[in-house]
């Protein structure tokens, strides 16, 4: 539609918005979406989030969504999802607000959402605790409560990624 409205061949508009896609990712993404830096920073959203829905010890939520494309001319059936049409899987982290933290968009829409949770930065910054650590003493045996993700039933249940 933009390459018939501005009279551009639709490959010309093609590589027109994945320079402009590539350069919001590059110099203005990290400036907005951002995981927590600082123990400072995961004190706040967990803070955040426990004010809002009452859940502690909560820093975000995740989850995994389709987003509809054209059928790609190379294997195109990895991209046809359960829901009947071509997409590529996208997951999100966000926070109190419904603020990205972190997007991942690199799945064909065949994949299942634990599948891209098990290969996602954000899986393994959680494991390899590259994530600032904030804990919380809940009961009289001194048993620390680590932060956490709050997930839907298609993530696997850990230690840092739980349901609500």
């Amino acid at each position: 539609m933009t390459a018939n409205t501005f009279g551009i061949a639709v490959c010309t508009t093609s590589a027109i918005i994945f320079e402009v896609c590539n350069a919001i990712v590059k110099y203005i993404g990290p400036r907005f979406v951002y995981l927590p830096q600082n123990k400072q920073q995961m004190r706040e959203k967990i803070f955040q989030f426990e004010s809002k829905f009452g859940i502690i010890q909560a820093f975000g939520c995740i989850e995994g969504t389709h987003i509809p494309i054209v059928c790609p001319t190379n294997h195109s059936k990895d991209y046809f999802c359960y829901k009947q049409y071509y997409s590529l899987q996208v997951q999100a982290v966000c926070d109190y607000k419904g603020s990205f933290l972190d997007v991942e968009c690199m799945w064909p829409g065949r994949v299942h959402d634990a599948k891209v949770f098990s290969n996602s930065s954000i899986n393994t910054n959680l494991r390899c605790s590259r994530l600032p650590g904030s804990f919380k003493t809940l009961t009289k045996k001194k048993i620390k409560v680590p932060c956490y993700l709050i997930r839907d039933p298609a993530y696997p249940l850990l230690p840092h990624c739980m349901k609500e």
